[in-house]
Protein backbone atom coordinates (compact mmCIF):
# COMPACT_ATOMS: atom_id res chain seq x y z
CA UNK A 1 0.00 0.00 0.00
CA UNK A 2 2.56 2.34 -0.96
CA UNK A 3 2.27 5.59 -2.92
CA UNK A 4 3.54 5.59 -6.27
CA UNK A 5 5.30 8.50 -8.08
CA UNK A 6 3.02 9.87 -11.22
CA UNK A 7 4.89 12.43 -13.72
CA UNK A 8 3.03 15.72 -13.88
CA UNK A 9 1.22 16.38 -16.60
CA UNK A 10 -0.65 19.01 -18.74
CA UNK A 11 -4.08 17.53 -17.21
CA UNK A 12 -2.78 17.91 -13.31
CA UNK A 13 -1.73 21.67 -14.65
CA UNK A 14 -4.82 22.05 -15.96
CA UNK A 15 -6.67 21.24 -12.77
CA UNK A 16 -4.46 23.46 -10.79
CA UNK A 17 -4.72 25.91 -13.01
CA UNK A 18 -8.64 25.78 -12.52
CA UNK A 19 -8.79 25.66 -9.00
CA UNK A 20 -6.59 28.65 -8.82
CA UNK A 21 -9.03 30.70 -10.95
CA UNK A 22 -11.95 29.69 -8.68
CA UNK A 23 -10.12 30.44 -5.66
CA UNK A 24 -9.36 33.95 -6.72
CA UNK A 25 -12.81 34.66 -7.86
CA UNK A 26 -14.45 33.65 -4.33
CA UNK A 27 -11.54 34.97 -2.25
CA UNK A 28 -10.40 38.77 -2.72
CA UNK A 29 -11.53 39.42 1.13
CA UNK A 30 -10.03 36.04 2.28
CA UNK A 31 -6.83 35.96 4.62
CA UNK A 32 -4.38 33.81 3.39
CA UNK A 33 -4.87 31.55 6.10
CA UNK A 34 -8.19 31.24 5.37
CA UNK A 35 -8.16 30.04 1.96
CA UNK A 36 -5.03 27.75 3.21
CA UNK A 37 -7.87 26.24 6.37
CA UNK A 38 -10.11 25.67 3.15
CA UNK A 39 -7.67 23.83 1.20
CA UNK A 40 -6.90 21.91 3.75
CA UNK A 41 -10.27 20.51 4.53
CA UNK A 42 -10.52 19.75 1.12
CA UNK A 43 -7.68 17.56 1.31
CA UNK A 44 -8.89 16.14 4.36
CA UNK A 45 -12.41 15.80 2.43
CA UNK A 46 -9.99 13.82 -0.53
CA UNK A 47 -8.31 11.63 1.72
CA UNK A 48 -11.49 10.49 3.54
CA UNK A 49 -12.56 9.26 -0.48
CA UNK A 50 -9.73 7.51 -0.70
CA UNK A 51 -9.56 3.38 -1.10
CA UNK A 52 -8.49 1.94 2.53
CA UNK A 53 -7.91 -0.74 0.21
CA UNK A 54 -5.48 0.41 -1.40
CA UNK A 55 -3.77 3.53 0.37
CA UNK A 56 -2.75 3.10 4.23
CA UNK A 57 -3.36 6.35 5.95
CA UNK A 58 0.58 6.27 6.22
CA UNK A 59 0.87 6.22 2.23
CA UNK A 60 -1.71 8.77 1.81
CA UNK A 61 -0.40 11.21 4.42
CA UNK A 62 3.30 10.59 2.57
CA UNK A 63 1.72 11.43 -1.04
CA UNK A 64 -0.04 15.03 1.20
CA UNK A 65 3.61 15.56 2.69
CA UNK A 66 5.64 14.95 -0.64
CA UNK A 67 3.21 17.62 -2.41
CA UNK A 68 3.31 20.14 0.14
CA UNK A 69 7.16 20.08 -0.42
CA UNK A 70 6.98 20.51 -4.34
CA UNK A 71 4.59 22.71 -4.29
CA UNK A 72 7.26 25.18 -2.32
CA UNK A 73 10.19 24.06 -4.33
CA UNK A 74 8.23 25.22 -7.05
CA UNK A 75 7.36 28.50 -5.94
CA UNK A 76 10.91 28.76 -4.60
CA UNK A 77 12.08 27.83 -7.82
CA UNK A 78 9.84 30.32 -10.04
CA UNK A 79 11.00 33.19 -7.21
CA UNK A 80 14.67 32.47 -7.87
CA UNK A 81 14.16 32.79 -11.13
CA UNK A 82 12.30 35.87 -11.47
CA UNK A 83 13.86 39.07 -12.51
CA UNK A 84 13.11 41.27 -9.30
CA UNK A 85 12.62 44.88 -9.91
CA UNK A 86 14.44 48.07 -8.65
Amino acid sequence: MSARTVETSGKHETLYQEVIAVIRKHSDDMDPAEILAVRANMTGKVLAMLDQRKYSLEAAMAIISRNIELGNQQVIDGLMNSEGQA
